[in-house]
């Protein structure tokens, strides 16, 4: 199944950013999201976080975590992908929200 559906992008009605991660395997980029915001640019704008999986926006992992989410083959939501650090990701991230709040307060 798809992460973007064409009839969601249609009822939106406000400016909206779409953010994804270079290295996303589960939902990929160009697959998944790029195809669809094309026919939508007038409202969609796509940024992409140079380095982010798909699991690189969910919280920062406590130390322990690796290991434990190894007993369970899930190792890799805490592993990135890339060469950039979750907190960078996550600076990335805000960076793009603020640069979006701006434009909307202008």
């Amino acid at each position: 199944m798809p992460a973007i559906l064409p009839q969601s992008l249609e009822a939106l009605s406000a400016q909206t950013v779409i953010v994804g991660g270079e290295l996303d395997q589960t939902i990929p980029p160009k697959l998944q999201i790029l195809p669809y915001i094309t026919t939508h640019q007038n409202r969609l704008t796509y940024k992409e976080i140079k380095g982010a999986s798909h699991f690189s926006f969910m919280q920062n992992c406590k130390p322990q975590a690796i290991e434990i989410l190894a007993e369970e083959g899930a190792a890799f939501v805490c592993q990135e992908a890339g060469r950039v650090d979750r907190m960078s990701i996550h600076q990335a991230l805000l960076n793009i929200v603020e640069q979006q709040k701006a434009k909307i307060e202008l």
